[in-house]
């Protein structure tokens, strides 16, 4: 198999993966590193959007600094239609744990096994909300 023909069907499998994400999403100044799922971004403007196979979740940095597709459970819609990233702080490290979109509707990421044990030897840990403004 040459180089071609096999660099072929993973790019038009990328462009299939990536045309299946809303249009519309939010976008985030996130102060501090984070990680989502095995990825650890560093502080700065993220854009996340809610994709098909339903649950996935696009999340990319705007400044260039990589971009995550991560598997997600559905929230139930939360009275107040606020846009937000939920992070869990376990004391200095942050994990990406909820996005909340627009329409009110959540995602909630699935803690990897690296989160579960950061969590377990934590000393403390808090809920930090980022806002988060609609994007088009």
């Amino acid at each position: 198999m040459t180089y071609r023909n096999f660099l072929l069907p993973v790019l038009g499998a990328l462009v299939m993966t990536l045309s299946g994400f809303a249009q519309t999403g939010v976008e985030a100044r996130v102060p501090f590193d984070f990680h989502v799922g095995k990825a650890v971004f560093p502080a700065g403007t993220y854009r996340v959007k809610f994709g098909e196979p339903a649950g996935a979740v696009l999340v990319r940095s705007m400044e260039g600094k990589g971009a995550a597709i991560v598997i997600t459970n559905g929230l139930s819609p939360a009275k107040e239609q606020v846009c937000r990233l939920v992070f869990h702080q376990y004391g200095n490290v942050f994990y990406l744990n909820q996005v909340w979109g627009p329409d009110g509707g959540g995602r909630q990421l699935i803690p990897t096994a690296a989160e579960r044990e950061t969590a377990m030897a934590a000393v403390r840990s808090a809920r930090i909300d980022v806002a988060a403004n609609i994007h088009k």
